[in-house]
């Protein structure tokens, strides 16, 4: 019987462990499978959250690159009404009528569409500087064409410019660095600033100073010379200097403001000339059809060696409210506008031009 127990109790222990260690085995089993689940799941997170971070950035950099290109699209639409109105936060009209700013708040007033009042204005300003009671006056301020500074009340300053040649004369363009400029231009580059609405020029008028005829420009104040080329307003003023036939556009030539996101375009005095065109050393711009770029050439200096870089923009990313503008405009309206002001060949290369233009159809 004690045998029989003794048996009986090893071969229970003997199942007993086999179970166990059966049962462990088992456990082993399902721990390893688990545990390959649970590497599996983690590997499957690991995948769908690297997939999630590639759909992420990948839908990241196509909202960024849509919006450049919307951006890029939309930008002649969109900023001429923008700036207008980032403008009239920085310098609002009060504050540039009470600094004698009279040529600038005109600006600002037509881009918000206060048309009756800017028009106003420009005729008080008109009848102001044609006047000539100016207090002061500073002389040869140096450039290609003799220049006097004047001082009027209220803050208002002007650069008189007095004419150096003669319509029936190109010969006379060779004598001398005074010669070669002219006020006529001046007022010219004024008109047909003012028939396109580009905005760029100040008020120019025709006026005797001491005798002497010549041109009368008013003064932007708080300005640099030469600015940003991002603005869609620099593409206007190649735009402009191209329909002019502007030889003379360089750092000196076009200001920016200080206080605001505006150009000014000055010194026009080689602008609508045909023959100069043939001698300057510079390359007139044009417009390639084919591609719709305007194409220009900068100056560059390596030593005393001169080289020129091709620079170029497109048609279409001028400010549509200008193209548009010059789709209307007709071969009178130029006329009408230049006439007694620039010699009437050259009326007729401009009007070539704003053909070249019109038949890109854009606008």
């Amino acid at each position: 019987m004690k045998l029989y127990l003794k048996s009986s109790t090893i071969f229970f222990i003997f199942i007993l462990s086999f179970a166990l260690q059966a049962d462990a085995l088992n456990f082993r089993k399902f721990l390893g499978a688990r545990s390959f689940r649970y590497k599996l799941r983690a590997s499957s997170f690991k995948v769908a959250k690297q997939a999630r971070n590639y759909n992420f950035l990948q839908t990241g950099a196509l909202a960024v690159a849509t919006g450049a290109a919307a951006t890029y699209i939309l930008e002649p639409i969109i900023a001429p009404q923008i700036v207008p109105k980032l403008n009239s936060l920085l310098e609002p009209t009060e504050k540039l009528l009470a600094e004698g700013k009279y040529q600038e708040a005109v600006w600002l007033l037509e881009e918000t569409g206060s048309m009756e009042e800017a028009k106003e204005l420009k005729e008080f300003l008109e009848e102001y500087l044609s006047s000539g009671n100016f207090k002061a006056h500073k002389k040869n301020l140096g450039g290609a064409t003799d220049k006097t500074l004047l001082v009027f009340d209220n803050g208002i300053q002007a650069i008189f410019k007095a004419d150096s040649w003669k319509l029936s004369d190109p010969i006379s363009w060779f004598y001398g660095n005074n010669n070669l400029a002219d006020a006529k231009s001046e007022i010219a580059a004024y008109k047909m600033d003012q028939l396109l609405g580009t905005n760029l020029v100040p008020l120019t008028i025709p006026f005797t100073l001491h005798g002497i005829p010549g041109s009368l420009q008013y003064f932007v104040k708080d300005t640099s010379s030469g600015g940003s080329t991002w603005l869609y307003t620099f593409r206007t003023l190649k735009l402009f200097d191209y329909v002019i036939g502007n030889m003379d556009r360089h750092g000196n030539n076009w200001l920016s403001s200080n206080n605001s996101l505006r150009l000014v375009a000055i010194d026009h005095g080689l602008s609508f000339r045909v023959y100069l065109e043939y001698l300057n050393n510079y390359p007139p711009s044009y417009i390639n059809s084919t591609t719709g770029k305007l194409v220009w050439s900068n100056p560059v200096f390596i030593g005393e060696k001169l080289f020129f870089v091709e620079k170029s923009i497109y048609i279409w990313k001028v400010d549509r409210k200008i193209l548009k503008r010059i789709q209307k405009l007709s071969d009178t309206e130029i006329e009408n506008a230049l006439s007694g002001f620039a010699d009437p060949i050259y009326i007729d290369r401009i009007k070539e031009r704003v053909k070249i233009v019109q038949r890109l159809k854009i606008g």
